[in-house]
């Protein structure tokens, strides 16, 4: 095959990957917190899909205990585990065809609940560069402790700390879902569903950590959720760490001095191979980060239909 026909059938296969995805609604331009919507929320790092899928070499990996085959960018690669199995920071998800009735039959209309799943995008915007975490290194003073949804690098994106493969399931399965700023600018949206589950959403607004810790039945399916508090300027499309993570004291842990948080020693157990959901108040807790058991764990899927 010559050099032309090689880059026609690529060129192919990735229109292909990013139609099937709908990553065709993505908007190329930065996110404001007004545009966040899941259409035109990414799950790339980069500063559009396009400009991503140009400058990165797109190779599908399969794993065979997966439900899903992942896309990958070589300039994505991180090494190999301990199991030897090669590492990427990022994906996108592209569903077997072989799969399709598994997937029907692991989506919320298998169940008489209405369910909603809240993504994470306040923290998403914390673990940016120049964010929050910069300050906890001492590589930055408190001006990164404001976020500008503008200044993300270089756009608005989930990964691994802010739940990209639970969404791109929890999508995939027909689950409705919003965001945080969402539940900030109308807390009384999640009294239109019986349950809501709830990602690695570590940092919140008061607003929904209110409405959520009010809500009767919440699944908590990552640990550390809730963990600390932030504002949200709509106007100016930032967020601002007011409370928790050590800050303003070293002492503080949980911002909302919340009785339930379940950071220690969960979040660090990414493992789950002793993986239960446990009884709280107003729902379930999950004891350990499921963030890579999702892509293969049918009988979790099952489990949260049934909660």
């Amino acid at each position: 095959m010559n050099s032309l026909m090689l880059a026609i059938v690529l060129c192919i296969l990735i229109v292909s990957i990013f139609f099937a995805l709908g990553l065709d609604k993505v908007i190329s331009k930065p996110l404001s917190i007004n545009d966040m919507n899941i259409e035109n929320t990414s799950v790339m790092q980069s500063n559009s899909i396009q400009n991503y899928i140009n400058n990165s070499k797109m190779v599908n990996v399969q794993n065979g205990s997966s439900l899903f085959l992942a896309s990958v960018s070589s300039n994505d690669f991180l090494g190999k585990n301990e199991a030897g199995r090669n590492m990427y920071s990022k994906f996108l998800l592209v569903p077997k065809e072989e799969n399709r009735q598994l997937y029907d039959s692991l989506g919320p209309k298998k169940t008489n609940q209405t369910t909603v799943v809240i993504i994470p995008i306040f923290t998403m915007m914390a673990y940016s560069n120049h964010g929050f975490y910069d300050y906890y290194a001492g590589i930055c003073n408190e001006k990164c402790l404001t976020v500008n949804v503008d200044s993300v690098d270089p756009a608005l994106t989930l990964d691994f700390r802010s739940s990209s493969n639970a969404y791109q399931v929890f999508k995939f399965l027909g689950y409705n879902i919003i965001s945080d700023a969402d539940v900030d600018e109308d807390p009384s949206i999640l009294r239109n569903y019986n349950r809501v589950i709830l990602l690695h959403n570590e940092y919140v607004t008061q607003k929904e950590f209110d409405a959520i810790t009010n809500h009767p039945k919440v699944i908590y399916l990552y640990p550390n959720a809730l963990h600390a508090k932030v504002s949200l300027d709509f106007e100016g499309n930032s967020i601002t760490l007011l409370r928790g993570h050590g800050y303003p004291k070293q002492n503080i842990e949980n911002g909302f001095d919340w009785k339930y948080d379940n950071t220690h020693p969960y979040e660090y157990n990414t493992k789950c191979n002793d993986l239960q959901f446990y009884k709280i108040d107003n729902g379930f807790m999950l004891n350990c980060y499921p963030e890579n058991i999702i892509l293969s764990d049918v009988i979790l899927l099952q489990t949260l239909l049934n909660l």
